[in-house]
């Protein structure tokens, strides 16, 4: 349609299309027995209160929030890079992101397996690791090389995806208590919706900042300034999710010492 407005209307048309027979078929589904959260009511002041008071499902949560923080200081910015100054036609980025969607319908199985093999901690903290390397290829990505480093990051982030969201869906559940499951899970949903908001105001603020310095020492700088900005964000995001792993671990491993010594 050539970006004209139909287009979109027909797309999203399709889309809800969709939606309506998802629901009707969601319909059909026999549902569980009513669960009980708990026996004693929970007060408004609870609602931050009780999570908060489990270090462990803290610990957890302030974990995912950072995660999703740093990595959208980056990754909300990949379309409008491929699409804007990379100048890809929206038929190659769609097929770009088919790279994302397709290999989970292998990985998700092998991410089950292994985390049903070795843990959902052990598959969350692995599957983190691989977003490291997806942003560390796409900071290398220009107009010249973008056929070899922008698939190469979504094979990555094929992989992170697929483990990140079998993993992070079952240790949280593993860490909640039996009582008020859905005050705790309200909890971490709000946690990481505030992670993913000021993950892309943060980086924002930080390429709007590298763009006016840029821009301010010459016009021949100005020209790579968007270029410049974009492919930083993705080594702070690179950056920041290596010291968040490596700092996860150094405070694990002080608590299992510490778990060891009590007993």
């Amino acid at each position: 349609m050539g970006g004209k407005y139909i287009g979109f209307a027909i797309l999203f048309a399709a889309a809800a299309l969709m939606g309506i027979f998802e629901v009707i078929l969601l319909t059909g589904t026999p549902d569980g027995e009513p669960y009980q959260s708990s026996s004693r009511g929970c007060r408004f002041r609870d609602i931050a209160g009780l999570p908060l008071k489990n270090r462990c499902f803290t610990g957890f949560v302030a974990y995912i929030f950072i995660f999703y923080l740093l990595l959208t200081i980056s990754d909300s910015y990949t379309m409008v890079y491929m699409m804007k100054y990379l100048a890809l036609p929206y038929q190659i980025v769609t097929g770009l992101y088919m790279i994302i969607s397709l290999p989970q319908i292998v990985l998700l199985s092998f991410w089950g397996r292994l985390s049903d093999r070795c843990g959902h901690e052990f598959t969350l903290k692995m599957s983190i690791w691989f977003f490291a390397g997806e942003t560390l290829f796409m900071s290398f990505a220009n107009a010249q090389n973008w056929y070899l480093f922008i698939p190469a990051a979504f094979l990555i982030s094929s992989a992170a995806n697929a483990g990140f969201v079998i993993s992070v869906f079952n240790r949280r559940y593993e860490l909640m208590p039996a009582d008020n499951r859905i005050v705790y899970d309200n909890f971490y949903t709000a946690a990481i919706g505030l992670g993913s908001i000021l993950g892309p105001l943060t980086g924002g603020a930080v390429k709007g900042l590298i763009d006016a310095r840029t821009a301010a020492a010459g016009s021949a700088a100005a020209g790579s300034a968007a270029f410049t900005g974009i492919r930083v964000l993705y080594l702070i995001s690179t950056a920041g999710i290596l010291l968040l792993q490596f700092t996860y671990f150094y405070f694990r491993r002080r608590q299992k010492i510490r778990e060891s010594q009590k007993h």
